[in-house]
């Protein structure tokens, strides 16, 4: 039964049976796990096998793109990029590679505040502006992480 008070509220009576059956039912999912059984060969090759895996039989027009996309991406990862970041890890001294990441995550800020700031949380966003601010700035566009040593620490959700 609903009911409707002078404040506009609306208030559910559940009967104390009601409770009971949903709490019943809420833990009697919990409690009724079985361990998977092991198939057999004569039921891996049952009609009702195949019907439940039939997806696999079903045509996919892009497959050949797929398979074509999947292999250049693997030749492409084993030739040119993994050798040319194994070139850039070799050649670069740390203190660079670390002022390109500390670069690029002072830009990733900016839609993490905007993030921070349209899921309406305010302390995040604060902590965000003051990282960009002082990033941008004494950071020298965010090539150090002077934020970092005055003790605001990274959100990273964006």
């Amino acid at each position: 039964m609903i009911h409707i008070n002078s404040h506009l509220q609306i208030k559910h009576h559940w009967p104390p049976l009601l409770n009971a059956i949903v709490i019943i039912m809420l833990l009697s999912g919990c409690s009724t796990t079985s361990a998977p059984v092991p198939l057999t060969g004569s039921e891996l090759k049952s009609e009702e096998y195949r019907e439940q895996f039939n997806f696999l039989d079903h045509y996919d027009p892009f497959e050949s793109i797929n398979r074509r996309i999947y292999k250049f991406n693997g030749k492409f990862d084993e030739y040119f990029f993994i050798p040319v970041l194994r070139t850039y890890q070799t050649v670069t001294p740390r203190f660079v590679r670390s002022g390109v990441r500390n670069f690029f995550s002072n830009l990733n800020d900016i839609p993490v505040l905007l993030n921070s700031l349209l899921q309406l949380k305010p302390k995040s966003a604060l902590v965000t502006t003051g990282r960009l601010t002082i990033n941008t700035t004494i950071g020298i566009g965010g090539l150090w992480d002077p934020a970092k040593k005055v003790g605001l620490k990274s959100v990273m959700k964006i």
